[in-house]
């Protein structure tokens, strides 16, 4: 139970990553999405007295968006230009 927000940031951060690109473009997308350095850093100063709502919920949160944010825009950066019949196979790469 403890992981469902970060699975529904992650979530919602997918389906709002092609909106923020075409509203603001890719640099400023990925850049966006690299705020889950910062919810993992503070991941990184949990305390062993802490507790889930101070010192986890919010950089989970935070974390879950940023990557998905910036996993969508950034395969979305590695397919472009490549011709659609070519897309799956450069996705994988």
């Amino acid at each position: 139970m403890s992981q469902l927000p970060l699975t529904a940031a992650s979530m919602l951060g997918s389906t709002l990553a092609p909106r923020l690109s075409r509203r603001v473009g890719a640099t400023a997308t990925v850049t966006t999405g690299l705020t889950e350095a910062a919810g993992l850093l503070w991941l990184s100063r949990i305390s062993a007295d802490g507790n889930y709502l101070a010192d986890i919920l919010g950089p989970s949160v935070l974390a879950g968006l940023g990557l998905s944010v910036a996993f969508v825009q950034l395969t979305a950066l590695a397919v472009d230009g490549v011709p659609p019949r070519d897309a799956g196979l450069a996705g994988g790469w």
